[in-house]
């Protein structure tokens, strides 16, 4: 019988169990079974929850399969890892859809698994597709309602860039298939991130994307989480996670509900972020935090870790002591409500945090130290 991977799914089972047979041959075609512990089926697919696009009657794959290797102690994650990344392109066009090889990790690294988001959905939503199936069992546990806000953090951070790009694309006035799906899937994206981050502050996070919806609904009793009226767009961006349409609105459409987005991205980023700084909801008191505090106390060697970084992405234009001292990332927080149209900081506090003299440039800086740090 086919294995379950999707909400809405049925025939569409048995074409993922296909794809899971041709993965794991390709795995094993560039790392031996007497090395290879597990191959891990994660996201969506993963939790049981993946996407179905839905067209003339049949149902089609829509989310990426994203995929984590497992290997044993003694092997060198160097030896495979370029080779399984090479296996993508080809992958790809078996399966008609991405195939995304995470870094490769060893028993000892899952054993010692820092608590992150990411680690939290990979250990507790996950199908191993190749191996023992409780490989992931030695991770450390994990308790969703003591996710530390910086991972909601990095997700609005994430997502917020996501509709900085929706907004340029839909700016350009060319709404063809690429461009509507592109920008459709990047609101729902950052709504399904906003209300996600307002779960985390409330200590109830959970790695199901129903189980989210049902605890989100729940917290419209708490004054704090109902203020931002976000409850049917987080519904929407949910039904979308599961069953993705296109050409859903019109431009103007796209248009208000773009603007409505991030509006409520850049509330829910200040709320979250002076949660996670213990100062006043307002965007003064949430950068003065970001530029001039620590979150916790630094190790020399994290400190010149962030130095040799920071020199590395940015050199010595418009150097900055303060931002040289922090985790590249840092400087993204700092400026991402401006990407989104919020008017705190003027020129010379953006460019000092991106490292870049020039106004034309700060996209462009913005952007490569996404990429990177994200």
């Amino acid at each position: 019988m086919a294995s379950r991977y999707t909400v809405y799914g049925d025939k569409i089972d048995s074409l993922i169990d296909s794809h899971c047979e041709i993965i794991n041959q390709a795995v094993l075609s560039v790392i031996p079974d007497h090395v290879l512990v597990a191959v891990v089926l994660a996201g969506g697919y993963g939790r049981q929850e993946g996407g179905v696009f839905f067209e003339d009657g049949e149902e089609k794959l829509y989310n990426d399969y994203d995929m984590f290797v497992v290997i044993k102690d003694g092997a060198k994650a160097s030896d495979y890892q370029e080779k399984l990344n090479a296996l993508s392109p080809s992958l790809e066009e078996q399966c008609g859809i991405e195939v995304d090889f995470g870094p490769l990790k060893t028993v000892s690294q899952m054993k010692r698994a820092p608590f992150t988001l990411f680690n939290y959905e990979l250990k507790y939503g996950h199908k191993i597709i190749w191996g023992n199936k409780n490989a992931l069992d030695i991770m450390p546990e994990y308790e969703g309602s003591r996710i530390s806000l910086i991972e909601a953090a990095k997700l609005l951070l994430n997502r917020g860039a996501g509709l900085t790009l929706a907004s340029e694309r839909l700016k350009e006035g060319r709404l063809d298939k690429e461009n509507d799906e592109f920008i459709t899937r990047n609101i729902y994206k950052a709504l399904m991130a906003q209300g996600d981050s307002l779960i985390m502050a409330e200590g109830q996070y959970h790695y199901s994307y129903r189980k989210r919806l049902e605890i989100f609904n729940g917290l419209q009793q708490n004054p704090e989480t109902a203020q931002f009226g976000l409850a049917e767009l987080y519904a929407d961006s949910m039904e979308y996670k599961f069953r993705p349409k296109r050409n859903i609105f019109s431009k103007e459409q796209l248009e208000e509900l773009l603007e409505k987005t991030v509006d409520l991205h850049l509330q829910i980023y200040c709320y979250t972020m002076s949660r996670l700084y213990q100062t006043e909801n307002n965007f003064e008191a949430v950068l003065y935090s970001i530029k001039n505090k620590q979150m916790q106390n630094c190790s020399l060697k994290q400190i010149l870790k962030n130095v040799v970084l920071n020199c590395r992405t940015c050199g010595f234009e418009n150097f900055s002591f303060k931002w040289y001292l922090k985790y590249p990332r840092y400087r993204l927080f700092y400026v991402l409500p401006h990407f989104l149209g919020d008017k705190t900081l003027d020129l010379r506090q953006i460019c000092c945090a991106l490292g870049c003299e020039k106004e034309d440039r700060k996209r462009e800086r913005f952007m490569r130290l996404w990429e990177r740090f994200n």
